[in-house]
């Protein structure tokens, strides 16, 4: 986004939330410095998800996917098997990119050396072949992470993960709980589609069916959301959260308590802020994804409300 037509849209947003202060009772909104802060937040979310979407329209060569280039990016390379008809392999890939996250210092380092695999990718159809490899890959790959410098680093929101496969709730049995989740179905397109295919149902319901199915070892409320988000945005299902999916949330779900009631420790329930997010964002009119545009300027915001930080990772 060019600058000229950043401050355009920042100024739109600020108008819209200040406009949003006395109507929607935002309590958190007590100064102009908090107003401003919360506006480039949510200017940045949008920024975030437009990025997505820009990508995402992009045609891409086989060097995103190949984990052997350093240019390898899992997002990209999930369009690139899009763009093939390769269902499988683009949401493995964006689970891979979950579950592994960019780091700030080393980008997609760790998760292009896993998907380097033992002389053979850890691509879909090569796992599901041959689920016996991963655990002594995982062990060579603990190994190689575990010297100094190898910058195969976690992203922030996984850097509490393990890569030992001797580890508890390490990442092969992340790995192993994903594909039998997913095998239970039959295949991506199975899980993405639901058991009512034959019925329509609407964007918001098959994204609350798949979430609240996700029953996946140490894949919580914010990788659920995310992962699905990604999905969404990049067009492999019809899926968009209808809500900020704020229970067992932390960062969110502080952000609306101070916004809403002036403090983060407010005791106002959870579907209560969940319905005042959804008129908030009806109001805003923030187009595609606007929930997950308020959940992560809402998250960042709570972080530093009164001076503008971007945060990212």
């Amino acid at each position: 986004m060019k600058y000229a037509e950043k401050l355009k849209l920042l100024k739109l947003v600020s108008t819209s939330i200040e406009s949003s202060i006395e109507a929607h009772d935002l309590r958190g909104l007590s100064s102009v410095a908090s107003i401003e802060s919360l506006s480039r937040q949510v200017l940045d979310s949008i920024s975030r998800v437009q990025y997505v979407y820009t990508i995402a329209n992009k045609a891409y060569s086989a060097s995103v996917a190949d984990p052997n280039q350093s240019c390898f990016d899992p997002i990209k390379a999930a369009i690139y098997h899009r763009n093939l008809g390769n269902l499988d392999e683009a949401c493995w890939l964006i689970f891979l990119s979950i579950h592994f996250g960019k780091n700030r210092l080393s980008g997609w380092k760790l998760a292009r050396h896993f998907y380097a695999g033992p002389g053979t990718t850890c691509a879909w159809f090569n796992i599901m072949s041959h689920q016996q490899t991963l655990e002594p890959w995982l062990h060579t790959l603990s190994r190689i992470k575990s010297q100094k410098k190898s910058g195969l680093n976690f992203g922030n929101h996984r850097k509490y993960e393990s890569i030992n496969p001797a580890k508890k709730d390490s990442t092969l049995k992340i790995l192993l709980s994903y594909i039998d989740w997913v095998t239970d179905y039959g295949d991506h397109a199975s899980m993405l589609s639901g058991p009512g295919a034959a019925t329509r149902i609407s964007d918001h319901e098959n994204f609350e069916r798949i979430y609240s199915d996700m029953n996946i070892l140490r894949f919580g409320r914010t990788a659920k959301f995310d992962y699905l988000s990604m999905i969404g945005k990049l067009g492999l299902a019809n899926l968009e959260p209808g809500k900020a999916y704020l229970l067992n949330s932390t960062g969110p779900l502080a952000g609306a308590r101070l916004l809403f009631d002036g403090h983060r420790n407010s005791r106002t329930q959870i579907n209560v802020l969940e319905s005042k997010i959804a008129n908030l964002a009806t109001h805003l009119s923030l187009g595609k994804m606007q929930m997950q545009v308020l959940e992560d300027a809402l998250c960042n915001w709570q972080k530093s409300p009164q001076e503008f930080r971007r945060f990212s990772g």
